[in-house]
């Protein structure tokens, strides 16, 4: 069990004891700089550690208390009103529980959302997809916007996407597509955005 002083030594002997860089290597065989990248992203939580268990002003250096205090910067970050117009990206469970004006869902596609792997370990796990697919459409307060692509890449090849099923659940009266006929010319595309930022502006919340 984590807990006790030494936290960041034993997160660096965990992860040793594991085999995470080993894993990462055979989970990347073609790319070493995305094993490089992920490895480097847990280097960085123990440094925080270290940098945490350090300070004069911690008399309590346990993964509790840890885990407390990022989770209030996490929360600090969310409701500081004197940054007006910045984008919080995160992901669909640690949005549970808050809300915003504008909310957008990114990849809304079949593989994603419902997960392929999710399905793919057991089918009634849709539910749960589901489920967490409805509380990324109740985070936002007036407007959401939720995207797919036609396209994707997807390791050395590009796949074509089809559109979340859960889509197909939303009232039809709810919902207004915005789908291309056809590649708008660049500056097609900046009078679109432009229109589009104008619709997505919410009253009291410019940037």
């Amino acid at each position: 069990m984590l807990s006790g002083k030494n936290l960041s030594q034993k997160v660096r002997a965990m992860v040793d004891d594991i085999g995470y860089w080993d894993y990462l290597v055979g989970e990347y065989q073609k790319n070493e700089k995305a094993a490089r990248f992920k490895y480097l992203n847990i280097e960085n939580l123990i440094h925080s550690i270290e940098i945490w268990e350090k300070n004069p002003d911690n008399y309590d250096a346990t993964l509790f208390t840890y885990l407390n205090r990022i989770t209030l910067l996490s929360r600090d970050d969310l409701d500081d009103d004197n940054d007006k117009g910045k984008v919080n990206l995160m992901t669909i469970h640690a949005s549970k529980g808050l809300e915003f004006p504008v909310v957008f869902i990114a990849g809304a596609e079949e593989g994603l959302i419902p997960h392929a792997r999710a399905i793919e370990d057991n089918p009634e796990n849709i539910e749960e997809e589901r489920r967490l697919f409805y509380v990324a459409i109740t985070r936002a307060r007036d407007k959401l916007i939720i995207s797919s692509c036609r396209k994707r890449r997807h390791l050395q090849a590009t796949v074509d996407c089809t559109p979340s099923r859960f889509l197909d659940e939303i009232p039809a009266n709810l919902v207004e597509y915005h789908e291309p006929s056809k590649e708008l010319e660049a500056t097609d595309a900046l009078a679109y955005l432009d229109q589009m930022k104008k619709k997505l502006t919410v009253p009291g919340f410019e940037s």
